[in-house]
Parts: structure tokens; C-alpha cells; sequence
């Protein structure tokens, strides 16, 4: 099973909302119901702002990783693991 970075991140990003949402209401003094309305709205707006990011960060992510493949691609068959092994003379 592979880690999915939008199965984390969103939800991180959502909870953290929510919780500064309710400090900040709680710490305004504002009514039970409308620090918790604010705070649940500001988890959905956050989730969504998770997802984006996580989103983003893995597309770029992927296309570094196709660009370096394709950079150091041995078609020589000289047998290059790592550019990191090739600096040590291997």
C-alpha cells in the first residue's frame, strides 16, 4: 500500500483549523455555538486548502523525480547507481 500525501496532509491541515479556530474564538470570549459554527466552517475551508497543497506538492514532487531520472538515465550501461556514487569514483 502507498502513502497517499493527500490522505495526510488535508487532514492535518483541517484539524489545525479547527483548533485555532477555537482558541481563538474561545479566547474572544465568543458563545459556545458560535466558536464551534466558525470552527467546524473553517475545518471544511482548510481541508480544501489541504487537499490543494497536497496536491500541488506531490505533482511537483513527481515531475522533479521524472526530470532527475531523466538527467542522470544510464544508457551507456556503465551501471551509475547514484550521482553520490559516482562522485565517490564507484
Amino acid at each position: 500500500m502507498t502513502a497517499r500525501p493527500i490522505s495526510a496532509v488535508a487532514p492535518c491541515c483541517s484539524l489545525a483549523g479547527f483548533a485555532v479556530a477555537i482558541v481563538a474564538g474561545a479566547s474572544a470570549g465568543g458563545d459556545a455555538a458560535s466558536v464551534i459554527g466558525r470552527a467546524l466552517a473553517s475545518m471544511l475551508a482548510m481541508f480544501a486548502v489541504g487537499t490543494a497543497l497536497a496536491s500541488v506538492a506531490s505533482r511537483v514532487v513527481a515531475e522533479h523525480a521524472d526530470t532527475y531520472q531523466r538527467a542522470n538515465d544510464d544508457t551507456k550501461g556503465g551501471g551509475r547507481v547514484s550521482p553520490r556514487a559516482e562522485a565517490e569514483g564507484a
